[in-house]
């Protein structure tokens, strides 16, 4: 697998305002608030530009007609190519919200390009270490399929400090992003992990027969009766992000392909979680609970099957973690 990296100023212009809109559950909060933190308190008018554009990014979510396949591509074009998703009037409300923001923006840009350019050395010099071709060979066995995308592109983004870097995987298959100028370029393994996180949902998940079999099992799983251990969450999402929290950015093929102390991180992340959210705790006890029982059908080289998916929802069933 070959990684490509872009950076695009609009691209960021844009997500940064969809990230201050909240427009998602997954949204950073810690982001919004470094932003905030930088370039002062929102105003009553910004607060309701935010608010139309929340509903117009709402209104076109993840998804065949997720507005960010477009707007979030880097291509001078996008604003005319949108066109064919939205209406003339939502065009008007993106546009004037990111008008609105642009002296924010700048500020941060101003501090974070330079950042993202380091990053985008950091990675490209240190590509060949962390794209083992062994690691690729697993996915295909893990995921019951040789994937015929060859190249990721990654879209590097603005972000507030952390440890790690996050991402995402809701751009057309073959992209995904990452969110890590304020990331110290000593975290670059973790960084690498967590690229691999995404992009394994970008690539692997969504060529393969994978979802139709886990979405199938879930669906005869509520029919049991079963609930996901998290409000808000659906049973399905929950599953599969502790199946591949199992696996990277700290379980068992992190640890197998790039040397990760999975072992020593799980005793100590457990070991602190009073102030962790609960999603972030589940995912933690989920994977710690899971990666072990997942290590058979890696050294195996064994695909994923419903009894991957029955663990998961006995760990769920079984979880205390109000």
């Amino acid at each position: 697998m070959k990684f490509r990296f872009t950076l695009n100023k609009e691209t960021n212009h844009i997500y940064f305002v969809s990230n201050l809109s909240n427009w998602h559950f997954s949204c950073r909060p810690w982001h919004n608030r470094y932003w905030i933190e930088k370039t002062g308190e929102i105003s009553g008018a910004e607060k309701k530009a935010l608010e139309s554009t929340k509903s117009v990014f709402q209104k076109h979510s993840f998804g065949n007609n997720y507005w960010g396949n477009i707007l979030l591509i880097p291509d001078k074009n996008r604003w005319e190519k949108i066109e064919g998703l939205l209406t003339k009037k939502e065009i008007s409300t993106l546009k004037s919200t990111v008008k609105l923001f642009k002296p924010r923006f700048e500020i941060m840009w101003k501090g974070d390009q330079g950042l993202l350019k380091k990053w985008m050395q950091q990675f490209e010099a240190t590509s060949e270490k962390y794209t083992p071709n062994e690691l690729g060979v697993t996915l295909n066995e893990l995921f019951g399929t040789k994937t015929n995308i060859d190249e990721v592109e990654v879209i590097l983004l603005i972000s507030g400090p952390n440890n790690s870097a996050t991402g995402g995987a809701n751009l057309t298959p073959g992209r995904v992003t990452l969110e890590i100028s304020r990331t110290p370029l000593e975290f670059l393994r973790p960084s690498w992990l967590t690229l691999w996180h995404e992009t394994i949902h970008s690539v692997w998940e969504k060529n393969s027969n994978y979802m139709k079999q886990l979405s199938d099992f879930i669906v005869n799983s509520e029919a049991r009766g079963e609930k996901s251990p998290i409000e808000g969450l659906s049973l399905r999402e929950v599953t599969k992000e502790a199946i591949l929290d199992s696996l990277i950015p700290r379980g068992y093929l992190a640890k197998k392909y790039f040397g990760f102390p999975s072992d020593d991180y799980f005793i100590k992340s457990l070991a602190n979680t009073k102030n962790v959210p609960t999603y972030s705790r589940w995912r933690l006890y989920a994977a710690d609970k899971l990666r072990h029982f997942i290590e058979e059908y890696v050294d195996n080289k064994r695909p994923l099957d419903e009894k991957v998916f029955a663990e998961v929802i006995k760990i769920a069933r079984e979880s205390k973690l109000d």
